[in-house]
């Protein structure tokens, strides 16, 4: 097969992973940034366009980006699907979880635990709101995810953090982080509705450690119904342990493999493609999420 990998740039390790595992498995695979495509389209006869060479086509895409200013990438991607070209994760499904308010309300709908959420702009939380969140918070951007959440323990920390943000007008999302002593948070990697990898994220002061751990069954059930609510064949989800269970943080269209591989010794890279080769041929499916 002739894979495309999009990408926003050439030198990721996590995509040059996939390359590999790609081209071990006897594959024709490229590392391609989206913004280097152009698209025609006339009413007639829709192009796609890699330099000069019109009409680029493949048999399969893996896209590999999101964050803030994704629209080509989305379109491009989309224009690969209207062409017949299987991609391992849909454009609508990317776009989902690109907004982290989106996912959130799509998971909170389909049922699936969240953490108590605010969702707002920094100049409208004032003092008195603040006194109401159970510390610690994670504070994030609720678009895209250039930016890494930070983790706020004390008052006067958010109290900071949110006058920083007051200059800007575009909606935060503050959650809840209740972990219990003897829990913790927890990532996994997810192929199919199948867990390929999960580790632990451990804090120890400012620093971050993680550990190969697999998730509890509680967890891994939600992992199955995740997979099933937002349409994504491929994803990074984050989960914390509470009091009153397990509940979903974040999820991720795009996956830390090399992270993941570093940790835990999973060749999830190659997995990935093992479920490309299964599914490359096979018609695309109708996309039932309806959010």
């Amino acid at each position: 097969m002739k894979i495309f990998i999009l990408s926003r740039t050439l030198s990721n390790r996590s995509d040059q992973m996939l390359k590999d595992a790609a081209v071990k498995r006897g594959h024709e695979a490229d590392i391609i940034r989206y913004k280097d495509f152009s698209l025609i389209i006339d009413g007639e006869k829709e192009h796609i366009v890699l330099d000069v060479e019109k009409n680029v086509m493949c048999d399969a895409v893996i896209p590999r980006f999101q964050g803030n200013s994704i629209g080509l990438g989305i379109a491009v991607l989309r224009q690969f699907e209207l062409k017949g070209v299987h991609t391992l994760v849909s454009s609508l499904a990317i776009s989902r979880a690109n907004n982290h308010i989106r996912s959130l309300q799509i998971l909170a709908s389909r049922g699936i635990p969240v953490p108590k959420t605010f969702i707002t702009t920094a100049d409208r939380v004032h003092d008195n709101l603040i006194e109401q969140f159970t510390l610690p918070v994670i504070v994030s951007q609720a678009y895209g995810t250039t930016s890494q959440p930070v983790l706020i323990e004390t008052r006067k920390t958010l109290g900071s953090v949110l006058s920083v943000l007051r200059n800007s007008s575009d909606p935060i999302v503050i959650q809840e982080q209740q972990i219990i002593a003897e829990g913790g948070r927890y990532k996994a990697l997810v192929v199919g509705s199948s867990i390929a990898a999960s580790m632990k994220v451990v804090r120890d002061g400012s620093e971050v450690k993680y550990k190969a751990l697999p998730l509890k069954q509680d967890a891994q059930k939600i992992v199955t119904k995740v997979s099933k609510a937002t349409g994504l064949s491929v994803f990074e989800i984050e989960i914390i342990e509470t009091i009153q269970g397990p509940k979903v943080t974040a999820i991720s269209a795009v996956p830390d493999i090399a992270l993941m591989h570093d940790v835990t010794n999973r060749d999830v890279a190659g997995k990935i493609i093992e479920y490309v080769e299964r599914n490359a041929k096979s018609k695309p499916k109708k996309d039932k999420v309806g959010a």
